[in-house]
C-alpha cells in the first residue's frame, strides 16, 4: 500500500521521468530508514553500522540526509524504550562510519574553501520573508497532494504530543525524522526560495504512516468515501503535472529543434 502510494504522490511520479540528485537521496534514505526501523524492532547493534553506512552514502548523494541523523537523535531522546543507546558503542561508530564515507566531501571543501557552503549560503539573501513561506507552503500542498501534505502537517504540528504519548515506537520514529526534516526546511523558506522538491524525504515516513492508517480505516478502504476522495485528489493531480509537462511546458530556446513531443 505504501509502495503504491509513494508512486502516486505528483513529485515521486512526475520525478521518475527526471534525473536528478532526489533519486539516489531517496534512496539511501530509504535503505538509512529500514535500518533504523531494524533498530528499533530487534534491538540487534549490528544494524548501527548498516545505518551508518547508508546514511554516508546519502549525504554523499546530497547533503539534507544529515537532517535524518537529527530526527533520529529527537527519537532517542523521546523514546523511554530506546534512550540506552546513548550509552552503547554502536552509534558512536555509526557516526564515525558516516564521517569516514563522507570525508571525501570534507577533504574536497577544506581544499576549495568551502565552496558548497558559501554557495548554498548565497542563497540566503531573499527579504520577502512572508511570501517565501506561503509560496513554500503551497509548492509542498500541490506537489505532494492535499492529503499527503495536511496528514503530515496535522501529525507533525498539532498532534506530535498525542504520536508521542499514544502511539506505536515506529509512528514515533517516523514523525521525529519528518518533523525535524519539515521543520528545517520551513524555517530555510523564510530566508529563501526552497524548492518544492528538496523536502521529498520528510514525507517518505509520513508515507508509509498514512497507508498503514488507511487500511486500519473501518469501514475497509475500499468501501470508505474519504480513502476514494483522497486517492481521486492524487490522481488528478498527476493527469494535470503530466498533461503540463507533455503538452503545455514551453521548450526553452537552446533545445528548440533538439526536443520532441508526445
Amino acid at each position: 500500500a505504501a509502495a503504491t502510494l509513494f508512486n502516486l504522490i505528483p513529485t515521486f511520479f512526475a520525478g521518475s521521468f527526471f534525473l536528478t540528485p532526489e533519486q539516489p537521496l531517496v534512496l539511501f534514505w530509504l535503505l538509512t530508514l529500514w535500518a533504523a526501523v531494524k533498530i528499533v524492532k530487534t534491538d540487534q547493534a549490528n544494524y548501527w553500522y548498516l545505518l551508518g553506512l547508508a546514511g554516508g552514502l546519502g549525504v554523499f548523494s546530497k547533503e539534507p540526509l544529515v537532517l535524518f541523523f537529527l530526527g533520529l537523535l529527537l527519537f532517542l531522546c523521546l523514546s523511554k524504550d530506546h534512550r540506552y543507546w546513548w550509552k552503547r558503542k554502536e552509534p558512536y561508530l555509526a557516526a564515525l562510519l558516516v564521517l569516514l564515507v563522507t570525508s571525501p566531501i570534507h577533504i574536497w571543501n577544506i581544499q576549495n574553501g568551502f565552496a558548497a557552503i558559501t554557495h548554498n549560503g548565497a542563497r540566503l539573501h531573499n527579504p520577502n520573508h512572508l511570501l517565501n513561506l506561503v509560496t513554500f507552503s503551497l509548492l509542498e500542498f500541490f506537489m505532494f497532494s492535499p492529503p499527503l501534505f495536511v496528514f503530515t502537517i496535522l501529525t507533525c504540528y498539532f498532534y506530535f504530543w498525542y504520536e508521542l504519548k499514544y502511539q506505536d515506537k515506529y509512528s514515533l520514529l517516523f514523525v521525529s525524522l519528518t518533523f525535524v526534516t519539515l521543520t528545517a526546511f520551513f524555517v530555510l523558506s523564510l530566508f529563501a526560495l526552497v524548492g518544492g522538491h528538496w523536502t521529498s524525504t520528510a514525507y517518505l515516513g509520513m508515507i508509509i504512516l498514512l497507508a498503514h492508517r488507511w487500511l486500519a480505516l473501518r469501514p475497509t478502504p475500499l468501501r470508505n468515501w474519504r480513502f476514494w476522495a483522497n486517492l481521486s485528489i492524487i490522481i488528478l493531480l498527476n493527469v494535470l503535472v503530466v498533461s503540463y509537462y507533455a503538452w503545455l511546458y514551453p521548450i526553452p530556446a537552446d533545445f528548440h529543434g533538439q526536443a520532441y513531443s508526445i
